[in-house]
């Protein structure tokens, strides 16, 4: 994958690849749906308030763990010479 020279991490991104199979299963639900298209404009919309869902109903557990490959991956970025930022 390619970074930028900047790159931003925020809980959201983790989750976008962590727990992407959980957010289109809550989202196939809510849309009553039984595909995704992300290119839809209503998928599209709801993407990031299911992401908060997911995130909001996390066990300190896993939001530690979010926290943890946030930092990981701010630390990997600085090594190899990007500038990073980390949201909360």
């Amino acid at each position: 994958m390619m970074w930028s020279s900047t790159t931003k991490f925020t809980p959201i991104n983790v989750i976008l690849q962590g727990y992407k199979s959980q957010v289109k299963t809550e989202l196939k639900t809510m849309l009553n749906i039984n595909t995704i298209d992300w290119g839809d404009q209503s998928a599209f919309l709801q993407r990031t308030a299911e992401y908060k869902h997911v995130l909001n109903n996390m066990t300190l557990q896993e939001c530690a763990q979010v926290n943890a490959t946030i930092v990981k991956r701010q630390l990997e970025r600085e090594s190899a010479g990007y500038t990073v930022h980390v949201a909360s």
